[in-house]
């Protein structure tokens, strides 16, 4: 009995020391101004437990005895990890961000981020990978503020438009400009996304008077990974995605086509292959006098489209010391349409390589990329809209119900 007590003593012991909790209090304030920040984030590491400040940038918050350290982070801020081990009471003062000591690509140099006053935008290449889709274009959409897109959907991607400026520009067209390390172009087709290092937007006139008039629709300035000093080493990616139709069309049956031919018509009578239609007419089972064509209610977007599913696959070498910086990249794509005979596919093999010499007098590199993709593409969902869904997709004979019956309507 004494044996049995002392272990429940022992038990109920480690139970409180595992709930066992302390308090850590304090204040966030801004590092130069001393003003309190409202709203900042606390956070336990190691865990999603935390709490926010108040309106005197004042907080308190209940920690695990063994918690090691707190996050504290602010929209605009640089984070801090602070250690709380034999702490009660932690002041934190926070500093602005680095953000603004961005170093972005600016035509033919680079600028601070605060010291630019055009229209730049720089893209977080980190979040174009959530984006899953072989093409550049697409993965940016909603990524800038101020570009439009227009797309059909295609595998690939290759037909999307992008604007930047609007309609407005000294040929007429929306289509920014490229520059992919340097080289100028319109179409980054063959651009592999996981081979960029960074991406600018310039969307300001201003970068006409860098790249001249092709510039007047905006500039998207792409620069591709290089090796870094002290690194190195093998990186794969790869991803299979399923495509589907969100939301599938609510298409017209054949005898509400016809309901509806009839008024639009002027409620006047529908002539549909060897027959006259109107109102409470007894429909024939087949639509010609050879009796192949069997009246349908054919559903031509069902018909056209299906589930896909398109893969990528990108692997990466890179080497860097003092003298040699290389970097090798190799990428697969392809992606088999949610049309019916469309596909895409890409293969991307790039190579960015420098040497320095002279004590790092003179550097002498290249950026060398090959690609090769092929697409089939197609955009039939209007047409597949307007068709007569009375016409069957086969007849009676295997071959395409369209075939040798033109007039589906009089």
């Amino acid at each position: 009995m004494k044996l049995r007590m002392l272990t429940l003593s022992a038990l109920l012991f480690s139970v409180q020391l595992a709930l066992a909790q302390r308090t850590i209090t304090g204040t966030v304030t801004d590092a130069d101004t001393k003003e309190a920040l409202i709203g900042a984030n606390i956070i336990i590491s190691g865990t999603a437990t935390g709490t926010i400040t108040d309106i005197d940038g004042a907080y308190s918050i209940e920690v695990p005895e063994d918690a090691a350290s707190l996050i504290f982070s602010y929209t605009g801020y640089a984070p801090q990890e602070l250690p709380i081990v034999g702490l009660t009471v932690v002041d934190v003062a926070l500093s602005a961000g680095s953000v603004l000591e961005e170093v972005v690509v600016v035509g033919y140099t680079t600028q601070l981020k605060k010291d630019i006053t055009g229209a730049v935008s720089v893209v977080k290449v980190e979040e174009l990978t959530n984006v899953a889709t072989p093409n550049v274009i697409s993965k940016l959409q909603s990524k800038v503020p101020g570009l439009s897109f227009t797309s059909s959907g295609v595998p690939g991607g290759n037909d999307t438009q992008i604007s930047i400026r609007g309609l407005t520009s000294v040929f007429g067209g929306t289509g920014p400009l490229w520059v992919i390390d340097g080289v100028q172009t319109t179409n980054p087709a063959g651009l592999n996304p996981n081979d960029i290092e960074s991406i600018q937007v310039l969307k300001d006139a201003a970068s006409a008077g860098i790249y001249g008039t092709e510039a007047a629709r905006g500039v998207i300035i792409v620069t591709t990974k290089q090796a870094r000093s002290g690194t190195g080493g093998f990186t794969l990616n790869s991803l299979v995605t399923y495509n589907t139709i969100r939301e599938r069309f609510n298409v017209l049956s054949g005898q509400e086509w016809l309901d509806v031919r009839y008024i639009a018509q002027g409620k006047t009578p529908v002539t549909a292959g060897n027959f006259v239609y109107e109102p409470e007419t007894e429909l024939p089972t087949f639509l010609d006098d050879n009796n192949n064509l069997r009246l349908s209610n054919t559903d031509w977007v069902d018909v056209i489209m299906r589930n896909s599913v398109s893969t990528t696959t990108d692997l990466g070498y890179s080497f860097a010391n003092d003298t040699w910086k290389v970097y090798v990249g190799a990428g697969y794509a392809s992606d088999n349409g949610i049309m019916e005979y469309t596909n895409y596919e890409r293969g991307n093999l790039r190579l960015n390589a420098s040497v320095n010499l002279f004590k790092n007098r003179l550097t002498i590199g290249e950026n060398l990329t090959v690609s090769k993709f092929s697409e089939v593409k197609a955009n039939a969902t209007e047409d597949a809209l307007l068709q007569n869904p009375l016409i069957p997709l086969y007849g009676e004979d295997g071959t395409w119900g369209g075939t040798g019956w033109r007039r589906v309507a009089g």
